[in-house]
């Protein structure tokens, strides 16, 4: 990859930021054609490092990289501090080894503080090697030394998505929209944050505008369709997918938000066929063959889904998402041996254990005089089976002895949610928050014990429990173990987990006489008779 200075592009949300690096050619005019500050300029004739450098920038114009690279360590070899020379090293050096390129332009940076070409190039090249947070302060410094430089305003915004730092990244769109109110990357990043927090309806606004400003942009078109899949208009999203696969037929995000969309219809057959061509269209991309596992799987081809499922994860091994569907989808698996199945949860384990950080014990005070307080987290606090499995619970617990906290990655919330909200003491939404900023909130709630539910389905999120956001930690609702040594115990039942298995289990087995807590159906019928007594047999369905 090349890191050179790019031109202002459409920027998509859902698309990592490091890579809409431009690659060598005419953007790298503007990369080697700008001057260092006039406090760096000698005057007078070109001196010899001068001509030098020039002849260096015509190499690597030209795609000769080990001449400009021979250049620019000539050039060194007299001043060590050519804080041009460091710069076009280290994008020359950094296309094959992105930890020398980051050494050198920094080396460049230091030399010149108010280089804003290398500040940008070092951001775009942090931001490649997964450094958003300090890639974002880069930019940062590129728009304090040109402050009408809208790409870096933009990249800065993104970036800060990225690294989690939502209200930040916010604040530098909403700015970015002050001074270019049509900019559509800003209402395009904007949205997208909107969307995640589960404001649909501004994510729908501002999708709309950046829609009737890029008419004929079909990565707009895909982006506005999702705001409105999200806020409940499918068909308007499948009008959109469809029309921007018109402007562009392999557009790569038209085509996996429409097979996801067909997906949930129930167009299995036209969902394949279109993830089909997603993959196609970019065999590197992990997220499309993700959702062709997803639907393989529900076609009931487990081969099918098991091969995008590890293709995917060949591509981006240390995505949580894909590593949790996996093992929903080791489940169902019959070709699957139990210790296979064991190590890729163990495996899980490990891998979200690594990724959270060592915090201090949680700050919990023992005092019996007090409520106990118990945290739930789910994204199932809706219209869904493990809801209504709760409904007796949180209708019935004994207020004086316990406080209940909801945590809700809801992002559609419906009557259950409200429901659940009135029946409980307090509800926090963990949309849009990182993994670390919900367990922080968690531990600073001094929750006691923490219930993760269902961790290996829909959205939920049972890697903040290896954030060790509460002293007790607890598995309900997930059929296996969930792989993590900070989750303490699984509450089951006997037929759940039977006696013997304890060795396959991270928790310890918590087993209660009857899992399930189904509450009876409101309004529902007498029954009536059994269908048995006039066929004479029992009727067996699935």
């Amino acid at each position: 990859m090349k890191f050179c200075r790019v031109a202002c592009i459409y920027f998509l949300p859902s698309v990592n930021p490091a890579r809409r690096i431009a690659q060598p050619g005419q953007e790298v005019n503007r990369c080697a054609a700008l001057k260092e500050p006039a406090r760096a300029q000698t005057t007078g004739a070109m001196t010899e490092p001068d001509a030098l450098f020039e002849t260096a920038v015509t190499h690597f114009r030209e795609h000769r990289a080990e001449d400009a690279e021979a250049a620019c360590l000539e050039i060194l070899g007299q001043l060590p501090g050519h804080a041009r020379a460091l710069h076009l090293l280290g994008i020359v050096r950094g296309a094959k080894d992105i930890q020398e390129g980051l050494r050198l332009i920094r080396r460049a940076t230091a030399a010149n503080p108010d280089y804003a070409e290398a500040h940008f190039n070092l951001a775009a090249m942090l931001a490649a090697a997964g450094q958003p947070a300090e890639a974002a302060k880069h930019y940062a410094e590129v728009m304090r030394l040109k402050p009408d430089d809208l790409v870096a305003h933009i990249r800065r915004g993104a970036l800060l998505t990225a690294a989690g730092e939502t209200d930040e990244a916010i604040d530098q769109y909403r700015a970015v929209l002050v001074r270019w109110p049509d900019s559509v990357p800003a209402l395009l990043g904007l949205g997208g944050i909107c969307l995640t927090r589960g404001e649909l309806l501004q994510s729908i606004d501002l999708h709309r505008r950046a829609a009737q400003l890029a008419p004929n942009s079909a990565e707009v078109a895909a982006c506005f369709g999702r705001a409105l899949k999200y806020g409940g208009d499918q068909a308007g999203a499948i009008a959109q997918y469809r029309r921007a696969l018109t402007l562009e037929a392999d557009q790569l995000d038209a085509l996996n938000f429409l097979a996801v969309a067909l997906f949930e219809q129930g167009e299995l057959t036209e969902a394949g066929a279109v993830i089909a061509r997603a993959c196609a269209r970019r065999p590197d991309n992990p997220a499309s063959h993700f959702n062709a596992a997803l639907i393989a799987q529900a076609t009931g081809d487990l081969a099918a889904a098991r091969k995008s499922l590890q293709r995917a994860l060949d591509l981006e091994p240390g995505n949580p998402l894909y590593r949790r569907v996996s093992l929903a989808t080791a489940l169902y698996d019959p070709d699957m041996a139990e210790t296979a199945r064991a190590d890729a949860h163990r495996s899980f384990g490990a891998q979200v254990s690594a990724a959270a950080a060592k915090l201090p014990p949680p700050p919990n005070l023992p005092d019996p005089s007090r409520r106990l307080r118990v945290g739930w987290l789910s994204s199932d606090f809706r219209d869904h089976p493990v809801a209504r499995n709760l409904g007796p619970i949180f209708a019935q617990y004994d207020r004086t002895a316990f406080e209940m906290h909801l945590y809700g990655e809801v992002l559609k919330p419906d009557d259950v949610t409200f429901r659940l909200r009135t029946q409980t003491d307090h509800w926090h939404s963990t949309i849009g928050e990182s993994d670390r900023a919900v367990a922080e909130r968690i531990r600073a709630d001094c929750i006691d014990i923490l219930v993760v539910l269902a961790g290996r389905f829909d959205r939920n999120r049972p890697e903040i429990a290896a954030w060790r956001a509460a002293p007790v930690q607890v598995s309900f609702h997930d059929p296996a173990t969930s792989g993590m040594p900070a989750m303490d115990y699984l509450i089951a039942d006997r037929r759940l987990a039977p006696r013997g298995g304890e060795e396959w289990f991270a928790e310890r087995i918590l087993a209660l006489p009857t899992f399930y807590l189904h509450p009876a159906i409101e309004f529902s019928p007498e029954p009536g008779p059994l269908p048995m007594t006039r066929h004479g047999g029992i009727t067996f369905g699935s």
